[in-house]
């Protein structure tokens, strides 16, 4: 019924509705409640059908040319949707490929300065440990890397070598 309803087919609906009159029912208010709803229903079916028939005659060929480019208007609308979803769905491809491509760079800009970073600070002051290491093992020849450096770590090992002269002369 609701299908027949909905779809503006009166003649559907109405023969759901004496569909539903056929049905043995043997509670007397549940076939009272049918028979009211086959009823309305049968009313409303009627009234579609009147409507239908009024805007036939009313409306005849002008209301049917409307209707056509109604549906004119409506297959160029669904058109220009699916135009635009494939240009929505081809846009996001492309940034996520651009996505993909800027990610990668951005971790290989990031190893590069980890590589620079080690390559400037953690590296000297390894070198500048193993000898300072070396020296209290009382290798007194050991000399001090990355003293000519104009920065921190070029002051440890200033400060480092200061400490090798000092074991030196003692």
């Amino acid at each position: 019924i609701a299908l027949g309803l909905l779809a503006r087919n009166p003649s559907a609906a109405e023969q759901a509705a004496q569909n539903m009159r056929a049905f043995n029912i043997g509670d007397a208010r549940l076939r009272s409640a049918v028979n009211d709803y086959a009823e309305a229903i049968m009313a409303v079916a009627v009234r579609e059908r009147q409507i239908a028939d009024i805007d036939r005659e009313v409306l005849g060929t002008e209301g049917r040319l409307i209707g056509r480019v109604t549906e004119l208007l409506r297959e160029v609308s669904d058109r220009r949707g699916h135009v635009l979803s494939r240009d929505f769905a081809r846009t996001l491809t492309e940034a996520r490929w651009q996505s993909i491509v800027l990610g990668t760079i951005g971790v290989l800009i990031g190893i590069l300065a980890a590589g620079f970073v080690v390559r400037r600070t953690v590296r000297p002051l390894a070198q500048i440990a193993r000898s300072i290491r070396a020296l209290a093992a009382g290798q007194k020849d050991t000399s001090i890397p990355s003293a000519d450096l104009d920065n921190e770590i070029g002051d440890i090992a200033r400060a480092a070598e200061v400490f090798r002269r000092a074991l030196e002369e003692a």
